[in-house]
């Protein structure tokens, strides 16, 4: 009701928003936004669900893509009441390092408090922590990954979770 914007899920090429338009749900109830230049395709929902009904393959591949989505969140919601903000950034990173595929990530510290569901100086406080330990570089709206084992050692156990989680079900990130 504040306008307060929290992450709910994080979607790259392997998936698809919204997993809840194949349960029969017609409106979501989340915003739903690119934060990457992307290339997406649209389906309206009746087609969506007329697809999942006649092709059994991509049946499969979007319920292991909702497993994954169902597991992730409820695991997120874990981690967002016990883990420090540090551990939770340096995850954030690496997961939007997975599906961007590239090491420099176009956001700003503003943007990664709305996904963290924290206040900005609380995410400064964070970057500045994982940038003096030589883990990521950043300047205005432009975040690089320099050392991604030390990143993921950084992280928390979540970001393994998750990596496997999707790899497990969708195959290598």
């Amino acid at each position: 009701e504040d306008g307060t914007t929290v992450e709910v899920a994080n979607v790259g090429s392997e998936g698809f928003a919204d997993t809840a338009s194949l349960l029969s749900i017609d409106a979501s109830p989340y915003r739903i936004e690119a934060q990457t230049e992307v290339i997406a395709f649209r389906i309206g929902i009746k087609d969506l669900r007329q697809a999942f009904r006649e092709r059994a393959g991509l049946r499969d591949l979007l319920l292991r893509f909702a497993g994954v989505v169902l597991t992730c969140t409820g695991r997120s919601v874990a981690c967002k009441v016990t883990h420090t903000v540090e551990q939770r950034l340096a995850k954030w990173l690496l997961m939007a390092r997975d599906r961007i595929a590239g090491d420099e990530l176009p956001f700003t510290q503003e943007r990664l408090s709305e996904m963290l569901g924290v206040r900005r100086p609380t995410v400064t406080e964070a970057a500045e922590a994982l940038k003096g330990r030589g883990l990521i570089d950043y300047h205005r709206g432009k975040i690089v990954i320099t050392d991604r084992r030390g990143l993921e050692a950084a992280s928390c156990e979540d970001y393994d979770a998750f990596r496997h989680e999707y790899e497990r079900l969708l195959g290598p990130v």
